[in-house]
């Protein structure tokens, strides 16, 4: 009897110790695998603070991951940004002290990095990137601009070499097209560049317009800086009013500074084109969708080596037609003479000729605007996006 008693006795505990290990197996399996995303969120309103809002807020990732976030941000504007100046010297220490005790509490398995193109920013950047190679933590970077190259090969030979060990072991790196691959070339290998598009949600809705309503309403939105193409645009809209009775131009944005703003207005003024020529400020959330849906031509004549310009997936999301230039990643982005034209950079009078021809055409404005929202729903969406970008990350993970 006790022998039977002894025998029940054991059983029972052999079979509530597999319980409890099958229960421990379950809570493995159950566990996310922990991502550290560092990077900052608006305000302001930017593009890499953009993509990292929208990184975190994508049900795809958090669905896969446990994710935490390190928060970089400036809340000055982006006119700050790559200054030497005292407060930048106390964010990056703030920054990179408050990342080496996250590191240490959160102990991520994947940790995701948007790096810079410059010098002071990728410095930076480095606090964050040293420590992971050091510690051997698989990293993933992300570039969003396109000169990354020149950065590299104009840099000092010292930052040459931080470079190249700061990116030597990254698991991988994500890039926003594929002519972006060849920034990285030589520092990261070939196969561990990948390519995932920015991702917008889509606002579209049908907006009635009044048929006695005359007005083309052409619009610039960006930082209110010469690199952004803000005195080309200036001159084009110019040119164009004085060729175009109903055309009216707004520029949307922050100043760069005061005197890039006197300029503009003395070149408003001495067209005499006050009335006709609006400088609204920073428009953003609903009233930005808006603004967006009730123009008839993007302008944004770019002189900087862009990334992927958000602003250009807001204007095919709105099916409005785009007049840019072939800087960085826009060539890849929209399709010259389909979604909108393609002139050559720093040309106002060539900005200016397709934008009397988009003034002058609803027809065409329609039909490169419904291209461009097609191109938007095949390949910019916000869903495809975010699915694609957790499948990379996965895929970083599981090459640990």
């Amino acid at each position: 009897m006790r022998a039977s008693r002894m025998t029940l006795y054991a059983a029972w505990s052999t079979n509530r110790l597999a319980v409890r290990a099958g229960w421990r197996v379950r809570e493995e399996t159950l566990r996310k695998p922990r991502l550290l995303v560092i990077g900052p969120t608006p305000p302001p309103v930017y593009g890499v603070a953009v993509a990292i809002q929208a990184l975190l807020a994508s049900s795809a990732l958090r669905e896969r991951f446990d994710v935490a976030h390190h928060d970089t941000s400036d809340r000055r504007q982006t006119v700050n940004f790559g200054k030497l100046d005292a407060v930048n010297v106390w964010l990056a220490l703030v920054h990179g002290i408050g990342f080496l005790l996250l590191l240490a509490r959160v102990k991520p398995q994947l940790v995701y990095v948007p790096i810079s193109v410059g010098l002071l920013g990728y410095l930076r950047d480095c606090l964050f990137l040293i420590p992971l190679r050091l510690l051997g933590t698989p990293t993933v970077i992300h570039l969003q601009g396109s000169e990354f190259r020149r950065f590299h090969q104009q840099s000092a030979f010292w930052i040459r070499w931080l470079i190249r060990f700061s990116l030597s072991r990254v698991r991988l790196a994500i890039v926003l097209t594929e002519g972006s691959r060849a920034q990285l070339h030589g520092l990261v290998p070939e196969a561990r560049i990948a390519v995932v598009q920015y991702g917008l949600r889509d606002f579209w809705c049908q907006t009635p317009r009044d048929p006695d309503q005359r007005e083309v309403r052409a619009l610039f939105m960006a930082t209110l800086q010469p690199s952004k193409g803000l005195f080309v645009a200036l001159e084009a809209a110019i040119e164009a009013l004085s060729e175009i009775p109903e055309l009216r131009a707004c520029f949307a944005g922050q100043w760069s500074d005061g005197r890039v703003r006197s300029r503009a207005l003395e070149m408003v003024r001495a067209a005499g084109v006050q009335s006709r020529v609006a400088f609204p400020g920073v428009i953003v959330g609903a009233a930005k969708e808006r603004l967006l849906l009730e123009t008839d031509v993007f302008l944004f004549p770019t002189m900087h080596h862009e990334g992927q310009p958000l602003v250009l997936l807001e204007a095919m999301c709105a099916g409005i037609p785009i007049v840019t230039t072939d800087r960085g990643g826009i060539v890849e982005t929209i399709e010259d003479s389909e979604c909108g034209f393609i002139v050559a950079s720093g040309d106002p009078h060539a900005a200016a000729e397709k934008l009397v021809l988009l003034a002058r055409d609803p027809d065409l404005r329609q039909r490169m605007g419904q291209s461009g929202r097609r191109r938007y729903l095949q390949h910019f969406t916000e869903a495809a996006s975010n699915r694609l970008f957790a499948d990379q990350l996965q895929r970083a993970l599981e090459g640990a």
